[in-house]
């Protein structure tokens, strides 16, 4: 027995016509009598007389029918349930974001967003990149950050491109770079380098392979404060994004590189077809946000 089946009763016991029911149903004439057949045959029992006036319900039909009746309420119940499930889920979208994400961005992205669309839950889980890359793989978030180089190797992934970031080399006070003012990449291989630990700094680890340049790591941090603090006590040299210096006071030089390096970040998702209509207008509302910012992107 199957819903079709009870669904092709019903019609036949309302409309008092296979031909009728058929129309209904989108199906032939053939296949309604012969799903009929196979239900009779399956109950032992005989649902429906016909005559010259149409079909009407045997009385082993009409005891049925109420159970039927029941049984296609219940299903409609249970699809009203999963409607009502899915639109909560759309209602909710979930950002992974980068430790080392400005905070002021934050803020302006959730409140400019809630300016339209004030009834939409959003959840944030801030982590490292490793970590939202698998966060986006598993569907743990719905939109995540990440440099350029994580995003080019994941071709599973939705890529747009955000917002680009110089990064800044940090030194102790006592340092002197080889030129007044700028120092290069070069120069900082034959320095002690302080260093995220982990997978928390791809696109500066990504920097030094495209450049082919070894550095000596005597220093490790959990995150940018605390890597800038050990600049400060004479540890080593870091390189950091530009944006988080301006919200430090560490006794601390920085540098600009020459050339100027940069650090691309994008916005990802697993596939923009499979998201809800709330997390792909995020999605936009983000592109917007950054397009605004910066006027264009410009890599």
């Amino acid at each position: 027995m199957t819903l079709l089946i009870y669904q092709i009763f019903h019609t036949i016991a309302q409309e008092g016509s296979f031909q009728k029911a058929a129309t209904l149903l989108n199906l032939t004439p053939s296949a309604v009598s012969h799903s009929i057949a196979s239900f009779e045959k399956e109950l032992g029992h005989s649902l429906f007389i016909r005559n010259k006036n149409g079909v009407s319900m045997t009385d082993y039909g009409k005891h049925l029918y109420p159970h039927i009746i029941t049984v296609l309420n219940s299903n409609e119940d249970l699809k009203n349930a999963f409607s009502s499930m899915n639109a909560s889920i759309q209602s909710n979208v979930k950002l992974g974001i980068p430790t080392d994400f400005p905070p002021n961005y934050i803020s302006e992205i959730i409140k400019t967003y809630r300016t339209s669309h004030p009834n939409m839950h959003i959840t944030i889980l801030q982590g490292n990149y490793k970590e939202i890359l698998d966060w986006l793989k598993t569907r743990t978030v719905h939109l995540g950050f990440l440099p350029e180089c994580l995003c080019k190797d994941t071709s599973s992934f939705s890529s747009k491109p955000l917002y680009q970031e110089e990064l800044v080399c940090a030194t102790p006070k006592h340092f002197k770079p080889k030129h007044k003012n700028y120092i290069s990449l070069q120069d900082i291989q034959e320095e002690s380098f302080i260093a995220l630990r982990g997978d928390q700094n791809p696109d500066i680890q990504n920097l030094f392979k495209q450049q082919e340049i070894a550095i000596l790591a005597a220093n490790h941090a959990s995150d940018y404060i605390s890597a800038l603090s050990m600049v400060a006590a004479g540890l080593g040299l870091c390189i950091v994004p530009k944006t988080i210096i301006q919200h430090i006071d560490y006794d601390i030089d920085i540098y600009s590189f020459k050339p100027i390096e940069y650090k691309n970040i994008f916005i990802c998702s697993l596939s923009k077809t499979s998201l809800s209509s709330g997390v792909k207008a995020m999605h936009s509302h983000i592109q917007k946000y950054f397009k605004d910012l910066f006027s264009v992107y410009s890599f």
